[in-house]
């Protein structure tokens, strides 16, 4: 027994590895005759190794050599340990003297876990113990290993703390497995519609309305364009009725098919473009910021608004930034569009990008900037003709989205 404790205590050092736990329960050192006397004397832990080699050094065969209830005990041990690689060394000079199975014990503990595995050191034992240790072994799922001198025996051990620290570096090294790509926060989109109903939700309020001019199907709004009434307003304006305060990202994504079949004459401010649509964000016609695109294939982002507390004269407009010009000599020009207006505190910025039958280009393009107090925004869509006689154009909105930055 000295030979195998201070061959115990030489390989204790190298099991002194991360993430690796050991622990130490010795059977028969106490009393003598007695098949209960089984005891865990260090629990499983990392950083044991020196309790467990002092614990050693102390110990003293005295009684009985209960295998089953010690292999048993182990196992009962072992399972609070969860779902990793675990060993059960066993270490004996004999045979099960108390009557019990050991070989049902470590078939036991090895079947209570999916990497559970019964190894079992003899010490010079003959023949036909042999046999019956290599039984408790291979009925738990290990190794028997014959240690019949104190070479034997450390090499013994030495190949048993082998295979247990490479387990448990490579449990170690595992890397964690990557996060599943986390979708939209729901707490960061103040508002989305998709307009997949067959009528728009109670968020819209319809200004101007006329029922054969807007359509809603097929996860688009279609507004089709006509004359402004009397108080400026094209059919079907569509006014988002949600508060929006603080800092904010507004998208609006769409298609646009202006018919330029009609014949039109002007310059290129809104009243001399046959048609155009606005995405608008303001709280009246004199205190807005808006994007407009009309079917010259300009877009522009325009402001009618007091700046920085200034007063402007009545309908004095004001514009950011130069035009885009998207100008295509056809007459059918169709182009979907995601117009975004961001809001910084007192600071909006407007962009656009646009892909077309002719041309991609899915770039942002910054349309403008400007910069408001006390702005209390609604947005407004709307699609309209300037001037009698023009035909139909339509917009058809696919999304609009409102999120926190």
């Amino acid at each position: 027994m000295d030979v195998a404790k201070e061959a115990l205590t030489r390989i204790l050092p190298g099991l002194e590895s991360p993430g690796l736990e050991v622990g130490l329960l010795a059977y028969g050192h106490r009393r003598s005759k007695d098949c209960e006397d089984v005891e865990l004397i260090v629990p499983p832990a990392t950083g044991v190794t020196g309790a467990i080699a002092e614990a050693v050094g102390r110990l003293a065969p005295r009684g009985k050599t209960p295998l089953a209830a010690s292999i048993a005990k182990a196992g009962e041990i072992l399972q609070s340990a969860g779902d990793v690689p675990l060993r059960l060394i066993v270490l004996t000079d004999g045979l099960e003297t108390c009557g019990g199975d050991a070989s049902a014990a470590a078939r036991a503990v090895a079947a209570s876990g999916v990497d559970v595995k019964v190894q079992v050191i003899g010490l010079a034992i003959d023949d036909t113990s042999r046999g019956q240790l290599e039984a408790i072994a291979k009925s738990g799922k290990g190794e028997f290993f014959d240690a019949r001198d104190d070479k034997a025996l450390a090499k013994s051990f030495q190949k048993v703390k082998q295979e247990i620290v490479e387990k448990a570096e490579k449990v170690e090294a595992k890397p964690e497995p990557k996060p599943e790509p986390k979708p939209e926060a729901e707490s960061s989109v103040l508002f989305k519609d998709d307009f997949n109903g067959e009528e728009l939700g109670s968020d819209w309020k319809v200004l101007n309305p006329n029922e054969e001019l807007l359509v809603v199907d097929e996860g688009n709004a279609l507004l089709l364009s006509e004359m402004k009434n009397k108080d400026g307003i094209f059919p079907n304006t569509l006014e988002l009725m949600k508060k929006l305060d603080g800092d904010f990202d507004l998208e609006v994504t769409l298609d646009v098919h202006f018919n330029l079949a009609g014949p039109w004459t002007g310059g290129y401010g809104s009243n001399g473009n046959p048609q155009q649509l606005r995405i608008e964000l303001g709280q009246s016609a004199k205190r807005q910021v808006y994007v407009e695109y009309v079917n010259h294939g300009y877009s522009g982002c325009w402001l009618s608004t007091p700046i920085l507390g200034s007063i402007t004269k009545s309908g004095d407009v004001r514009k950011a930034g130069p035009s885009v010009n998207w100008t295509r000599g056809v007459l059918e020009h169709q182009a979907k569009l995601v117009v975004k207006i961001t809001k910084r505190k007192h600071t909006l910025k407007a962009f656009i990008k646009r892909t077309s039958k002719l041309e991609k280009d899915e770039k942002w393009v910054e349309l403008g900037s400007f910069r408001m107090l006390k702005f209390k925004p609604k947005l407004r869509l709307s699609v309209g003709n300037n001037w009698k006689g023009q035909p139909s154009t339509e917009m058809l909105v696919d999304q609009v989205v409102i999120r926190r930055p």
